[in-house]
């Protein structure tokens, strides 16, 4: 899985673009878009990020049902 795809996994389970890239305290019309654009890389510590905010939303959602 890329960083892009682990990115909009996430926006699926924040809610969406904006929603993902407050979750992350980015700028959403910057950095954010760049990065889900390929136009630029995403940083080392913002995939980390990604990664930990997904397994603990997954987490969430297991424990709800």
């Amino acid at each position: 899985m890329t960083d892009v795809d682990q990115l909009k996994e996430l926006e699926e389970l924040a809610g969406g673009p904006l929603k993902c890239a407050r979750l992350l305290a980015v700028d959403y019309t910057g950095s954010y878009a760049s990065w889900k654009a390929g136009r630029k890389p995403i940083p080392r510590y913002i995939t980390a990020s990604v990664k930990a905010h997904t397994a603990l939303l997954k987490k969430e959602l297991v424990q709800e049902c």
